[in-house]
């Protein structure tokens, strides 16, 4: 698996891919290693290559992530600092982490990139407000 074949990545431009690809740092976790922590600070994305990883909010399993997914698209803006769920690995996770530093030297070569991670972003943000609230958010 590269990030030219991930369901998130198929619209940018092949120049952009290559520059991310070239900043993407390879990192593996356990079956039931934690990835990131829900409270702790954090400013990296990762892109899951291979495995299963548990997502919890408070204790709480609300989802789970496969391969192909992201998460951490808030954080790697600089839209939050803190991480907003505990992700754990199910099975041994083969993940790619970028950076707030390089997705930023990346922007500032190819601007309109921003707007599918800010898509991205609110997404997320919206479905959490849901969650949390424990309906449709306006």
């Amino acid at each position: 698996a590269n990030v030219y074949m991930l369901p998130f990545f198929k619209n940018c431009g092949s120049r952009f891919l290559y520059l991310l690809d070239l900043y993407l740092e390879r990192i593996v976790f356990f079956q039931d290693e934690v990835i990131v922590v829900e409270g702790s600070e954090g400013e990296n994305m990762y892109i899951l290559f291979k495995g299963q990883a548990d997502v919890t909010v408070k204790g709480t399993k609300v989802g789970q992530l496969s391969a192909g997914m992201c998460f951490g698209e808030m954080a790697v803006l600089g839209l939050v600092r803190k991480r907003t769920a505990t992700i754990v690995a199910r099975t041994l996770c083969d993940l790619r982490c970028l950076s707030k530093k390089s997705l930023d030297e990346a922007i500032r070569e190819f601007p309109e990139e921003r707007i599918r991670f800010e898509s991205l972003a609110a997404t997320r943000q919206r479905i959490l407000l849901e969650k949390n609230s424990g309906g449709k958010v306006k």
